[in-house]
């Protein structure tokens, strides 16, 4: 408990006028977590005089927790299409005066099947003042070109739920050994075939081409985007891992897989067997 002594602080001479009551405002942060008892009392000097309390009023911010996030956004750069990233790593710390409860940690967005989050422990969290907690990320492109997602932290804090950025690109590389350059662009049988869960279809490229490389099921549905991008002239390959473009597994069937360029299209049949 905390005590003051206010003196001095009220009018002995003219009580005629509630204008001469005076308001003290009395600052009690540094009593923050511990109980205040508010005493009044007065001491008579010389003279006839009254003692009149009008209000008193205790306010504050009631606890709360407060949520802060490094970093606030990720980009993982460019990464080999079939490789793993190492792990980024995100601290959540609680900067408030009550326990912070973490309730889901999840990716979202058009790119999630390329990301994945490592956590240390089963959610849900509480994390105490001051002690910060940390989780993992990790990007592993499908195929090639850029990948967007976010993040997403629920939690017991003001501004739930939290999103934090996520940025990388998957990279075509051709193979090292290839040294010599395809004669013709041509598109290669995929192995293995049948295959469960992924399989790797090749290509060559006699030039420098805009290349799309598509998956499509038994209806003729387009299911995977494997490659939409310019590649050098060499020999390819490159992973389809079963799903589509939503990170959801394939059934079991005959998929097809397309590929076209300026000059040159051809497509061939592979069976995904469960």
């Amino acid at each position: 408990s905390g005590l003051y002594y206010i003196l001095g602080s009220i009018n002995y001479t003219n009580h005629e006028s509630s204008t001469d009551f005076v308001t003290v405002t009395l600052p009690l942060s540094a009593y923050a977590g511990r109980e205040i008892n508010i005493k009044f009392f007065a001491v008579q000097g010389s003279g006839n005089w009254f003692f009149v309390l009008d209000d008193v009023a205790v306010s504050g911010q009631p606890p709360a927790p407060e949520i802060v996030i490094d970093p606030l956004s990720f980009d993982f750069g460019s990464l080999d299409v079939g490789l793993d990233s190492p792990n980024a790593p995100f601290t959540i710390t609680n900067i408030g005066n009550s326990p912070l409860h973490i309730s889901s940690i999840e990716i979202e967005g058009p790119d999630l099947s390329e990301y994945d989050i490592i956590l240390p422990d089963d959610l849900p969290w509480v994390i105490d003042h001051d002690t910060p907690k940390v989780f993992y990320v990790t990007f592993a492109p499908l195929s090639v070109g850029t990948k967007s997602a976010s993040v997403v932290i629920t939690h017991n804090a003001s501004e739930t739920p939290v999103a934090i950025p996520l940025a990388g690109e998957g990279l075509f590389v051709a193979e090292e050994d290839s040294v010599e350059l395809p004669k013709t662009t041509h598109l290669g049988n995929n192995y293995p075939n049948p295959f469960n869960p992924e399989t790797t279809i090749s290509f060559s490229l006699v030039k420098e081409s805009y290349i799309l490389l598509d998956i499509y099921n038994i209806k003729g549905q387009k299911v995977y985007t494997l490659v939409d991008n310019e590649l050098s002239a060499g020999h390819h390959n490159i992973v389809w891992y079963g799903i589509d473009q939503n990170g959801n597994a394939q059934s079991s069937g005959v998929y097809f897989y397309r590929m076209k360029t300026a000059e040159y299209q051809a497509v061939k049949k592979m069976i995904l067997m469960k």
